[in-house]
């Protein structure tokens, strides 16, 4: 999880247990201040997206034993709204300005051994917040290409996109990405804005959706300052 430091306006990145226990700092920098988890990697560091005092961004590998980094890419003044990391480690899926100032964006492809970086989605229309999908070979993204906003899906083989995007009968107005599950389910919530964000844990029936008992914080410390929670 992200916290903030209310006394420098610095954000770590700490890991907690589900049940609230054994917090612990992974890593904090004055040098970047801001700093988002993207995903946990097959690797046992943590995908972020870290921001310096300049306002320039990178993607950065966290170690989750001793904190140390392996930076990725350097993404200037470009801050994706969404960016996934594919199950297998290999590539990072994210979104960026088709140019500056453009409320457009396009879909990058990064891989993760720095190989190369490629645009799959290009398109006059606005496309954002890819997500891949559990059997690493496709990645979702929403677009309002029709005129209207909708989820597609684009097949990538080797980190190359496959065929043309496809659309679903999804309508995602007001909707941001949360993940997919294992079994290939793609979450989403509706956009709502708080002044205060906390993470909470709670047990629900796979095969119903329905709760089974009531949410629970994860963690009582730096209450309303908590978000961006990853398993």
């Amino acid at each position: 999880m992200s916290w903030a430091d209310d006394n420098s306006n610095y954000n770590h990145l700490r890991i907690v247990g589900r049940d609230g226990s054994a917090p612990r700092e992974i890593y904090q920098d004055d040098e970047f201040p801001y700093i988002l988890p993207v995903a946990w990697s097959t690797s046992d560091e943590i995908l972020t997206i870290q921001q310096a005092s300049d306002r320039t961004a990178r993607f950065v590998l966290v170690s989750v034993a001793d904190g140390s980094l392996r930076p990725l890419y350097s993404l200037g003044w470009g801050w994706p709204l969404h960016a996934s990391l594919s199950p297998d480690g290999r590539y990072v899926v994210y979104d960026l300005p088709q140019k500056e100032g453009s409320p457009h964006r396009d879909i990058f492809l990064l891989a993760v051994n720095g190989d190369f970086k490629e645009k799959v989605v290009a398109n006059a229309a606005h496309d954002y917040a890819p997500v891949w999908m559990p059997d690493g070979k496709r990645i979702v993204f929403t677009s309002n290409r029709n005129g209207s906003v909708n989820l597609w899906v684009l097949s990538i083989e080797d980190g190359k996109p496959s065929g043309s995007p496809r659309q679903l009968p999804i309508d995602m107005n007001r909707m941001l990405p949360m993940g997919t599950s294992r079994d290939g389910t793609y979450y989403y919530r509706e956009t709502h804005f708080s002044t205060a964000s906390d993470i909470y844990v709670v047990n629900f029936d796979p095969k119903t959706g329905k709760l089974l008992d009531e949410p629970t914080k994860a963690s009582q410390q730096h209450a309303g300052f908590n978000s961006r929670p990853l398993w």
